[in-house]
This record gives structure tokens, C-alpha cells and sequence, in this order.
């Protein structure tokens, strides 16, 4: 008797095929734009994670280096135990000593030396590199990651860059992608892979008496006028630790579908106060600034690089202003120096101290 094989199952019909692929595309878009917001969740935890560090070692600088708020030390004419032979006597320029110290720093902790990494003349480190100087009291390895924001792809991909490729910082520009190449032959281009996300608020180390202070008409064009000083402040000049910001990061990066410049009112970004909190601040909600050389007049600026010119690009963003396109300096220059508050934003009132050397603003 010759038994059969019971044949009982049917084929899958197109229609059947088709649901099924349906289904899992919408799964598949439920879950992703999920999965994209809690990237973006870690990364933003990653920058208030980055600036709580920060915040911790503005504290811990202050006790070992008599209660002052970290950033370069060194001064004209000084001279300094150092290895690099070029850079033991500092010039005659206070401005030109601290960019001595931060190329220092810099060939110290990364291992480079003076044909790798040559020293860069007319530079001011101050806004973008004091991080050096913590950086240094870490005895941070460089590049470090540490200061950079996790959605800065341009920063991260220069220090991949000079890392994983072994590529000298003298020679970035020339590797470099175009996209985020440099200007021309920026000799001085070497030092982005060293840069920062975030930023020192111009308070933290200008202590110039007013109508000396530095002017920042754009952010990447820096004007010192003569009597500028910079350097040597005292963290106990904070009256307000917990309403002043000391350190901010320049783009929004993480709160949006593109990236934009810090400085609309739109924006929210991560700021971490002089008492070590970190905060995500709506930027139109924080005090509008002031010019630091005429606390009555509205501090302004504007950012002066042409974005959509790819032999110029710094921190690529999808919206940032142009010279027509100025924004209110915010907390990064303003009439209060380093004793008056920037969050909340409120009524405030003018105080003008004896020596007319700082003039504070505060809420009452």
C-alpha cells in the first residue's frame, strides 16, 4: 500500500507578502524617529555631562591657584621654564604671551614639537582655547574629546583626523576635507583640531578697566584695545555663581531637526553657571548683554563667515548669521562683568562701583 505524504499547507498570496512588508515599514517608521530622539537624548546628556567637568574644575582651579578662575598666566616679557626653547621668553605683548602658552600646552600634552606644531602669531586664545589651561591642570591627553559637544562633527573629525590618521596639525589644512577645510593657507589653521564646542564667557578673563575691554564685533573677529587686559580673575568677583554663566555651548545642536547659532531667541542650549549647575537655557529668556565698553548701549554682534562658501567654513550649521544679522550678545558680553546676573532675565538696575572700573547689573 503505497502511503502519501498529506500535503495540508498553502502558499503565501501576494496580499499576504504585501501586508506583512507594510507592517514592518510602519513599525520601522514608528521606531526610528524614536531611536533618532533617544540619540539625540544621549548626546545631549553627553554636552551636560562634558560642562558639568567643567564646572567641577573651575571650582577645584580656584582653591590651588588663589581663588582664580582657570586661564593663561603667562605675561610679557616673562620668562618660563619650559622645553620648547621658542617659547621661554614670551614677548612684549600680554595677548602674544598667552598664545605662546597655549601652543605650549598644546605641544606638551599632544606630542607634537616646534616643526609639528610652530607657534601662531597674531592670535588671541582667549574665547576659543582657555580650556587649554584646564586641559593642562587635568594633564588632559590632547585632542580630548572632553571638549568637544558629541554633535560637533566638524571638531570631531579634526581630531580623528590627527589622531587615528596620523596626520601632523601643521599639515591639517591641507587633508582636511573641503567642506571643513580652512580659509586659503591659514598657516595658523593647526590649532582646530585643539579647539573647543564650548566657550568662556569674555568676563571670565577680561579685567579691563571700561572703554579697554575687548570688542567683539563678530565673534571670530576680535578687537583688543590698548590697555586690554586679560587673565587673572577672581572667581570670588562672582556675586552671583548661580545666575552667572561661565561656559556655554555655541550651537544648538541637540533640540532641533538642524543646527543653528546659539544666539536667537529660538535657541536653547546647555550653559554651566559659575556655581558648577548645569542648565538648558532658551536663549530669549536670558539678560540681552551689553557693549562691554558702553554697559547702557545693547551689546550686538554677528557671526561673519559665509556658511554656504566651503573654503570658509569653521562649525558648519544649517542657520547662522550673516553681517546683516546681528543678535544680542547675550551672557557672552555684557554690562555685568563677573558680578552681575545673566539667568533669569528681569528688571535690572545700573550700579557704577568708585573706581568706575565694573559696572553690574542685577535683578530686584
Amino acid at each position: 500500500m503505497k502511503v502519501g505524504i498529506p500535503f495540508n499547507k498553502r502558499a503565501v498570496t501576494l496580499i499576504e507578502l504585501l501586508v506583512v512588508i507594510a507592517i514592518i515599514a510602519l513599525l520601522v517608521g514608528i521606531l526610528l524617529p524614536a531611536l533618532g530622539e533617544a540619540r539625540k537624548s544621549a548626546k545631549n546628556l553627553i554636552d551636560q555631562t562634558n560642562m558639568k567637568q567643567f564646572g567641577t574644575v573651575l571650582g577645584s582651579y580656584s582653591a590651588d591657584f588663589q581663588d582664580r578662575v582657570f586661564g593663561f598666566t603667562w605675561r610679557k616679557n616673562g620668562n618660563y621654564d619650559t622645553d620648547w626653547s621658542d617659547l621661554a621668553k614670551a614677548p612684549g605683548d600680554d595677548v602674544a604671551a598667552a598664545a605662546y602658552q597655549a601652543v605650549a600646552i598644546i605641544r606638551n600634552r599632544s606630542g607634537n614639537d616646534a616643526s609639528t606644531f610652530p607657534k601662531i602669531s597674531s592670535w588671541i586664545p582667549h574665547i576659543w582655547y582657555s580650556h587649554l589651561v584646564a586641559q593642562d591642570y587635568l594633564a588632559a591627553r590632547l585632542p580630548e574629546k572632553m571638549v568637544v559637544s558629541p554633535f560637533d562633527r566638524a571638531r570631531l573629525y579634526w581630531q580623528r583626523m590627527v589622531v587615528d590618521d596620523d596626520v601632523k596639525p601643521v599639515d591639517f589644512f591641507f587633508d582636511c576635507p573641503l567642506t571643513y577645510r580652512p580659509t586659503g593657507t591659514n598657516v595658523g589653521a593647526h590649532r582646530w583640531p585643539f579647539g573647543s564646542s564650548y566657550s568662556l564667557s569674555i568676563a571670565s578673563f577680561d579685567k579691563s578697566r571700561l572703554s579697554q575691554r575687548l570688542s567683539v564685533a563678530a565673534w571670530n573677529s576680535v578687537y583688543t584695545p590698548g590697555g586690554c587686559s586679560l587673565g587673572d580673575r577672581k572667581f570670588g568677583d562672582v556675586t552671583f555663581p548661580g545666575q552667572k554663566v561661565a561656559m556655554w555651548l555655541t550651537a544648538e545642536r541637540g533640540y532641533r531637526k538642524y543646527e543653528s547659532f546659539y544666539g536667537y531667541d529660538d535657541c536653547r542650549t546647555p550653559v554651566v553657571m559659575f556655581d558648577s549647575s548645569v542648565q538648558v537655557v532658551s536663549v530669549g529668556n536670558a539678560n540681552p548683554g551689553a557693549d562691554p565698553n558702553d554697559p547702557m548701549t545693547p551689546g550686538t554682534y554677528f557671526w561673519d563667515y559665509d556658511y554656504n562658501n566651503a573654503t570658509s567654513i569653521y562649525m558648519p550649521m544649517k542657520r547662522s548669521p550673516t553681517g546683516s544679522d546681528q543678535l544680542a550678545s547675550r551672557w557672552a558680553m555684557t554690562r555685568s562683568g563677573l558680578r552681575g546676573v545673566d539667568l533669569p532675565s528681569g528688571k535690572t538696575k545700573t550700579i557704577a562701583d568708585s573706581k568706575n572700573t565694573e559696572v553690574f547689573s542685577t535683578a530686584y
